[in-house]
């Protein structure tokens, strides 16, 4: 089977828009052209998707929420390397620890 887990990432991207059926919501955007957006959002909440706190082990049998749960990132670092058992993920794709600073612009639509 298939475990549920964290899904839907999305990276590169410029702006992003969140709205009901009457247009009213949110917009957010990159403050700057070299930094995009990475994002996911998902009717379910993190933890909702751990095998913890979810108490299911199947897809189909997580509820979908009356909520939308937005995840904004700078970046999300690679979980390995090129096997699966204990390969380093490659520099280009590591998060080293250094103070970060990111920006991004929430306004309400409608």
């Amino acid at each position: 089977y298939v475990a549920p887990q964290e899904y839907g990432y999305r990276t590169d991207t410029r702006w992003l828009m969140l709205s009901d059926n009457k247009g009213n919501g949110i917009k957010v955007s990159q403050v700057n052209e070299v930094v995009p957006l990475s994002f996911s959002a998902r009717n379910y909440t993190n933890e909702d998707l751990t095998i913890e706190s979810r108490g299911v082990k199947h897809t189909y049998e997580i509820e979908p929420r009356d909520l939308v749960e937005l995840n904004i990132d700078y970046k999300q670092m690679g979980v390995g390397g090129d096997d699966s058992w204990g390969a380093r993920t490659h520099e280009k794709y590591t998060l080293f620890p250094k103070n970060y600073e990111y920006s991004f612009v929430i306004e309400p639509t409608k």
